[in-house]
């Protein structure tokens, strides 16, 4: 946004200046202006000063529209390599979370199977032969 504001404000300066340029050549001071020649050349004086300022301003505005959209750019380039790291990361942590879920379910159901093993064997209903057992 301010980039677009300081571009259109840089045409409309540039714009300005040269439209000045023109009052300035086409109202030069000539011979017939003689009696008013000093007033004149003040006028002359500060249409072109202010002609420059004008065209200062707006190659001012130029250069840091231009450095604004070189950032904006880059900022734009840096958040979509963030966003896609963030992304990849995230896929190899839902599968590292999946692995672990799973491995959870298995000892927990490993830690059952045992239990009821074990209960079968205190109650005396299980295999005769603690030997064949595994107990983890």
């Amino acid at each position: 946004m301010v980039e677009a504001f300081l571009s259109a404000r840089s045409q409309i300066e540039t714009s300005y200046a040269k439209e000045l340029a023109k009052l300035h050549k086409k109202f030069a001071p000539s011979a017939e202006r003689s009696s008013v020649n000093s007033c004149w050349s003040k006028i002359n004086d500060e249409m072109e000063k202010e002609m420059g300022l004008h065209l200062a301003f707006g190659q001012e505005c130029k250069t840091h529209a231009t450095a604004l959209s070189a950032i904006c750019k880059e900022a734009k380039k840096s958040l979509k390599n963030c966003l896609d790291e963030s992304t990849k990361l995230n896929k190899e942590y839902q599968k590292h979370f999946s692995a672990i879920q799973t491995s959870q379910k298995n000892y927990n159901k490993l830690c059952s199977d045992n239990a009821t093993l074990e209960g079968q064997i205190a109650s005396g209903q299980g295999k005769k032969d603690p030997a064949k057992v595994y107990i983890f």
